[in-house]
């Protein structure tokens, strides 16, 4: 939807299990000093059911993962 280098990125998520539900995640990249930056996620759901649905199927799990091995990437960098 929207990349705004090197410090903003806005796209759409469909999860398989809810194709209906778009859900819109923007990520906003701060840079805190030389060796730290900072990472804001924010993800806009249509419905309090699409949220609801998300969150029970487990994909808490999926995106803390993902931000553990975006983690790892940088750390190894």
């Amino acid at each position: 939807l929207e990349l705004g280098p090197p410090s903003r990125i806005m796209q759409t998520f469909i999860y398989e299990g809810f194709p209906d539900n778009v859900m819109v995640e923007t990520v906003i990249f701060e840079e805190l000093s030389d060796l730290h930056s900072k990472a804001t996620s924010m993800s806009e759901f249509p419905s309090i059911e699409a949220l609801e649905g998300m969150v029970s199927s487990g994909t808490e799990e999926g995106a803390t993962e993902s931000w553990d091995r975006l983690a790892e990437l940088v750390e190894s960098a």
